[in-house]
């Protein structure tokens, strides 16, 4: 029980940590500095605020790193529901941390190119702004296998939040429903990406409401524990 309680408390610090960071990473430093219009302008900008860069790949890092102290938390909290099931989703959340901390490699490769080094001397300027083009469409590419994994665990922390009555069963039903049209839109972004803009625009808000009233609640209510 003490572990359970514990585990919800910690579980519901670190979805709004792992939100927090990766919104900043995501959507205020890189959606400044990204321009997909003009590779150029993005290499450009990248160059110029190369600090700023630095502190979405040092942000993307943190989120990862919370991902799995949330896996392991949430895990203890459900696993009396289900073990089977429990370990599945936490394998799953470990496995998104996994690629999504392997995709940040991108990110350093994209520095690399923008740096003026003397190596670079051999590529002519639209073929660096070429390759930054490749390795940012790499980013997001690792990033879309990355959620396939999270929407998978999340859709079984949330089943498995329902089964338990450890929190309302609206909100882990609203979460429930949340992760399965992530993962639906995810895979289809695989099959469909021309439609990208419109899914995403269509599948991010609701998750990100469900991970903010779960995160919140969980930290300050914790889980309903009973013998």
């Amino acid at each position: 029980m003490t572990s359970q309680f514990k585990g919800a408390r910690i579980a519901g610090l670190m979805y709004l940590f792992a939100l927090v960071t990766a919104v900043f990473s995501e959507f205020y430093i890189r959606s400044s500095l990204f321009v997909w219009a003009n590779v150029g302008e993005t290499a450009s900008n990248i160059a110029n605020s190369e600090g700023f860069f630095r502190t979405a790949i040092v942000s993307d890092l943190s989120s990862f790193a919370g991902i799995v102290v949330l896996a392991v938390s949430l895990y203890l909290v459900v696993k009396p529901v289900n073990p089977y099931l429990a370990l599945i989703a936490l394998c799953w959340w470990l496995g998104q941390a996994f690629i999504l901390g392997m995709t940040t490699l991108n990110s350093f490769i994209i520095l690399s190119l923008v740096s003026g080094a003397d190596y670079l001397a051999a590529f002519d300027a639209g073929q660096l702004h070429a390759l930054v083009g490749l390795f940012v469409r790499g980013h997001y590419a690792g990033y879309d296998i990355g959620l396939i994994f999270f929407s998978l665990g999340s859709s079984a922390f949330a089943y498995l939040l329902f089964k338990a009555r450890l929190v309302p069963r609206p909100l882990v039903l609203f979460g429930l429903l949340a992760s399965l049209l992530f993962l639906t839109g995810t895979v289809t972004l695989f099959l469909l990406p021309e439609v990208s803009p419109l899914v995403r625009q269509v599948i991010n808000p609701p998750i990100a409401l469900y991970e903010l009233l779960i995160g919140l609640w969980l930290l300050i209510k914790g889980a309903r524990v009973t013998p």
